[in-house]
């Protein structure tokens, strides 16, 4: 589930496209004394299936071409390392350090969904964004606040979202 937002910074970046290729490398890629593997072992397959075989090593090289600090950004702009201001008991900001503490095997982790702790609201605001065209609003379970008689004692205004990725991007990541 993590790893379209490495997707999504990749084509917002303009690091890669859909229809590029990335070495998979058989899957097996070494970062230092660490082996990422692949549950398939594919050599070259185009952007687009990185998600369709959930290729560790495809979504790693990508987020080595954004680069830490920018991969971080976005991942803050999704909302992961955050509270949502959802109002709701339990909402916890997750796990996500800082760039400036990751080692080049965290960035890959991270990239593929490890090495970090989102919540379950983190997660669907995030996905959200890509569905609303890349625009993060924070999450809200309650519109208003309504009497018996039909009148609204308080509403719960939406609050402006921050854009995160562009429309172009956020729909070829949907796609």
């Amino acid at each position: 589930t993590f790893k379209v937002f490495t997707l999504a910074a990749g084509l917002e970046e303009g690091v890669i496209g859909l229809d590029d290729t990335v070495d998979t490398g058989n899957g097996r890629y070494r970062i230092g004394r660490h082996t990422i593997r692949d549950h398939t072992k594919q050599r070259k397959i185009p952007c687009r299936d990185i998600i369709k075989y959930s290729s560790n090593i495809g979504i790693t090289k990508i987020a080595e071409m954004v680069g830490k600090e920018r991969m971080y950004e976005y991942y803050r702009g999704f909302g992961f390392g955050e509270r949502t201001g959802a109002n709701i008991i339990g909402d916890a900001p997750g796990t996500m350090h800082p760039a400036s503490k990751w080692a080049d095997i965290t960035l890959a982790n991270v990239a593929f969904g490890h090495g970090v702790a989102v919540t379950g609201v983190q997660l669907v605001t995030a996905l959200a964004t890509l569905g609303r065209g890349g625009l993060h609003v924070r999450p809200r379970l309650v519109m208003a606040e309504i009497d018996s008689m039909g009148k609204t004692v308080r509403d719960f205004p939406n609050h402006p979202g921050q854009r995160v990725v562009s429309v172009s991007t956020a729909r070829q990541v949907v796609e």
